[in-house]
């Protein structure tokens, strides 16, 4: 397989999974709790997985095919779209499940035995730009060009 099509399908996973063990550090510090699954697993918070993935796979297309490519221009799409919506649909599900949590606490606990409310789910604009800067960089040290 030729290494630039290798890395078009590697470095885009590695770029979300690399922002994923930044989460678990960064609530590590914070919260002073080493947790690996919660936080792998995580939605929301900084950076933005989705964001970095990618903006990694859209700046990879642009060194590898240029800024003109037909490609890049649907690799910047998708990436917008997924960004817009990774701010905007999941912060409003993330508002969503906050809301539930608090009417759910007049609920009788075994009631809800079985459901699960994750915590934050969407991203906020900061979030979401530092996922964008920290893919872009991603890909440069990557490229292998």
């Amino acid at each position: 397989m030729n290494s630039n099509l290798l890395r078009l399908f590697l470095l885009p996973y590695l770029s979300g999974l690399a922002c994923q063990l930044i989460k678990i550090f960064n609530h590590w510090i914070i919260g002073k709790k080493l947790e690996f699954t919660p936080n792998l697993l995580n939605l929301g918070g900084l950076p933005s997985a989705h964001s970095a993935a990618t903006i990694t796979l859209t700046t990879l297309i642009a060194l590898y095919y240029g800024f003109t490519s037909p490609l890049f221009i649907i690799a910047l799409f998708l990436s917008i779209f997924i960004m817009g919506e990774a701010y905007v649909v999941r912060g409003v599900i993330s508002r969503h499940s906050e809301l539930i949590k608090i009417i759910a606490k007049s609920v009788p606990e075994k009631e809800l035995a079985n459901t699960y409310m994750p915590g934050r789910i969407g991203h906020t604009p900061v979030e979401v730009i530092i996922g964008l800067i920290f893919g872009v960089l991603f890909a440069l040290a990557f490229a292998g060009i």
